[in-house]
């Protein structure tokens, strides 16, 4: 919890929607299957971690002001 405060909030974000999405590969990998229905909200998950790397990529590429 220390370590949090010295990481940028979009690094936490991204952090924080990736642990589910590395439970959901390794309950895969261990062979646990996943309902149809559930897939909607692993993709939801998979979809805010994009827009958080997609932005991060954004905001390295600006120069600075």
């Amino acid at each position: 919890m220390l370590a949090a405060r010295l990481l940028p909030l979009s690094l936490f974000g991204l952090l924080s929607y990736a642990e589910p999405a590395l439970l959901l590969v390794a309950s895969l990998l261990m062979g646990e299957r996943i309902e149809a229905g559930e897939w909607f909200t692993y993709g939801a998950i998979w979809a805010a971690v994009l827009v958080l790397v997609v932005g991060g990529l954004v905001s390295l590429r600006r120069p600075a002001e």
